[in-house]
């Protein structure tokens, strides 16, 4: 029977004790123990791409199951063990190229398996798996083989014993782990916006932080007045973080400020637990950084360990179904092969170390036409980053490429599966399904398009050849803009057997639909959250009512267009702001909705107002704000808003359906003031108060009811 030459004449192929250490553990079982692993996993087929093959155990046993192995690695030295140990087992279906995983030589659909044996976790593993993705056929599996972080742990204080370059190898693999995970959550976006609260409290500029010396003299009595601000609001951790500055104690300071949030509380736990003060240190050099706006997650290193849901996730990012995983060597999908024995211990202290996962390729992704499952993509949209918030190159513009091009193409792919119009004819009739009329007919499908594509600031599906999508990938993308909703709508409208047509003004693109003999607007990019301007009859307006009077169109919400500079929303996977074209606007930017309409009636609100101050003495509550910034029109005054129930959302995070249209309860204090602040009495009983104010401007000449929108939302906890 085949099998592999003599160990020690393989090993004897290296000149470093590190390569002849790494050629005994991958040498010392024989042929049979890997044809056992594969034929456990039931992989077989013509071609298998075995990715980072290093000196080559795997690929010799996956030739005895394949037509033709393709072996690649980026260490030239561990191809050549492989090129020598195939010649003296005269094997010949294994092609040997010194390619890295991340950029792989070969056509499209071209492999039936591709293998990854202990090495994605060195790499870009987004990168990796979108280009697995690529190569593979339909139906196609992956096989990944990772450390998880007890394996760590295991070469700190187990093999680290005896040689001091494997345990820091191991504690920089775990510092790289936790601070990914912490990224991930949000510790950034956490540290900043603490940070420019701060900032806007105590006149501190960011760039300054973890340097000042001297809190400036004008913020002084700020600072004693605002003590009590502190306390009533229970935020002592911020209270100490002032005094530090005053005391000048710049790492105490960046600690206090990182540990005020649990995520970054659990990093710092973490990464303590960690051998070595150094990792202490550089943790808050790092947090440092990061409070200075200097920090870019690319500077991570990207070895680190993975648990399983963290490749779950990454996985079926990339378009890959049926995630499964074991411990190493106990993933079995053929129960008559014999147990194999794990390579590696599985656990280590009870966390576990080393494991390994298949996943498969779909052929499509058949669902059944369901409004909930396009509701789900929009709202996996809303939540995830798509582009790095540094990346030199990229200048964003209108019309830029900022959807993922891999993903873009797997959605045409599956739209293409699913049917194309023959799925978007059975999803019209879901849709419209318990209609009874034809005005219920045009609300069903304009509430379901609001809701299935998510308008994002900073990417959006497009192509320099082919323009904008069809209508079935942009709704598999669930991201996109005028254009794309307006896309979405006539098809939807034409299965549904109603006339509609495209209308584009200079700034903007809408459709017209024909109802009940008249061509009235439809527009689910700048209406969302169930709002479907009417005129004062409560019809849908027609473009000839908007030229008559543009102004009514402003008595709706623009829940579409909410999205603020600097939100969330506009940030990367790094949780910095992407650079160039983001189409996020403060309101007194983009100006009322019916500009975009009708030219002659544009005009721009006042910016939603700042407040400064929300506190209570002697059973009296005291707000105040910074005036609003006026660019047309006159200042007529501020509307103001004091009672016990929240809205219950921000303009980072709105919420669903019509949550946004909720304002702050006025049931304690209602008014509208052309000062900036304004006062006045605690009911007995009560222990929290919210408060928001609107500017008003003179528009409301043109139309009373103008809808304008309100600040962010303040809290007092009544002492």
């Amino acid at each position: 029977m085949l099998n592999f030459p003599n160990i020690q004449e393989i090993v004897s192929l290296a000149d470093n004790n590190y390569e002849k250490e790494f050629i005994q553990l991958e040498y010392q079982f024989n042929l049979k123990y890997y044809l056992n692993r594969i034929d456990q996993m039931m992989l077989s087929g013509e071609r298998v791409l075995d990715a980072a093959c290093g000196v080559g155990q795997w690929s010799i046993a996956l030739s005895q199951r394949f037509s033709q192995v393709e072996a690649i690695d980026v260490n030239p030295d561990r191809l050549a063990v492989l090129k020598n140990v195939t010649v003296k087992m005269g094997v010949e279906n294994i092609g040997i190229q010194q390619v890295s995983i991340e950029k792989l030589p070969y056509e499209d659909c071209y492999f039936d398996v591709v293998f990854c044996y202990g090495a994605i976790m060195f790499t870009q593993v987004d990168i990796v798996l979108a280009e697995f993705f690529r190569v593979l056929k339909p139906k196609g599996r992956v096989y990944l083989c990772l450390n998880a972080d007890g394996w760590s742990k295991y070469l700190i204080y187990e093999r680290g014993k005896q040689n001091e370059s494997i345990r820091l190898s191991g504690q920089e693999t775990l510092y790289n782990t936790y601070l990914r995970r912490a990224v991930r959550k949000g510790i950034i976006d956490i540290l900043a916006q603490d940070l420019k609260r701060l900032s806007s409290i105590f006149f501190i500029e960011q760039k300054d932080f973890c340097t000042i010396k001297n809190i400036k003299e004008s913020s002084i009595s700020r600072f004693v007045r605002q003590s009590q601000y502190f306390i009533s609001k229970n935020i002592a951790s911020l209270f100490v973080l002032v005094i530090t500055f005053l005391c000048k104690y710049n790492k105490l300071s960046t600690l206090i400020l990182l540990c005020k949030s649990e995520v970054g509380r659990e990093l710092f736990r973490d990464i303590t637990k960690i051998d070595g003060n150094p990792y202490y240190d550089l943790l808050l050099s790092t947090a440092q950084s990061v409070l200075r706006g200097t920090f870019q997650t690319s500077n991570i290193p990207v070895t680190r360990a993975y648990l399983p849901s963290e490749i779950e996730d990454l996985v079926e990012t990339n378009g890959f179904r049926d995630f499964q995983w074991a411990t190493e060597a106990c993933l079995v999908c053929d129960f008559t092969q014999p147990n194999a024995e794990p390579k590696y211990q599985s656990y280590y202290n009870g966390e576990l170390s080393v494991w390994e996962c298949l996943f498969i390729k779909p052929q499509a992704m058949l669902v059944n036409p369901s409004v909930d499952y396009h509701f789900n993509l929009a709202r996996n949209a809303k939540e995830s980053r798509l582009l790095c918030g540094f990346s030199s190159p990229m200048i964003l513009c209108n019309t830029s490429e900022t959807y993922p091009k891999h993903l873009l193409d797997y959605n045409r792919k599956l739209a293409s599966d699913l049917g194309g119009d023959s799925y978007l004819r059975d999803l019209t009739r879901t849709i419209i399904d318990k209609a009874t009329g034809d005005e219920e007919v045009v609300h069903n499908i304009i509430v379901f398009v609001q809701k299935a594509i998510f308008r994002d600031p900073v990417s959006q599906p497009y192509d320099r050849q082919q323009g904008i999508p069809d209508a079935l990938t942009t709704l598999l993308c669930a991201r996109g803009r005028c254009g794309h909703i307006a896309n979405v709508l006539i098809a939807l409208f034409k299965f549904s057997g109603m006339e509609s047509r495209l209308i584009q003004f200079p700034r903007h693109i809408a459709v017209e639909l024909k109802l009940k003999d008249r061509w009235v607007i439809v527009d689910a990019d700048a209406f969302k959250n169930g709002v479907i301007p009417v005129n004062h009859q409560h019809q849908m307006l027609t473009m000839d009512e908007l030229r008559e009077n543009p102004f009514q169109l402003d008595r709706f919400p623009t829940t579409g267009w909410f999205m603020q500079p600097k939100s969330h929303f506009t940030k990367g996977m790094s949780g910095f702001q992407v650079t160039g074209y983001v189409d996020a606007l403060t309101f007194d930017m983009r100006g009322f909705i019916s500009g975009y309409y009708v030219p002659k009636a544009f005009g721009y609100p006042p910016s939603i107002p700042l407040i400064t101050e929300f506190y209570s003495r002697d059973k009296r509550f005291y707000l105040s704000w910074i005036p609003s910034t006026v660019h047309c029109d006159l200042l007529v005054g501020y509307r103001v808003r004091v009672g016990t129930i929240s809205r219950g959302w921000s303009y980072d995070f709105p919420g669903d359906n019509d949550e946004i249209l909720r304002q702050t309860s006025d049931n304690v204090f209602s008014a509208q003031t052309i000062d900036n602040s304004v006062s006045g009495d605690i009911p007995e009983g009560i222990t929290r108060l919210f408060a928001a104010v609107s500017a008003i401007s003179s528009r409301i000449e043109q139309e009373p009811n103008t809808y304008f929108w309100s600040s962010e939302e303040v809290v007092l906890n009544v002492a």
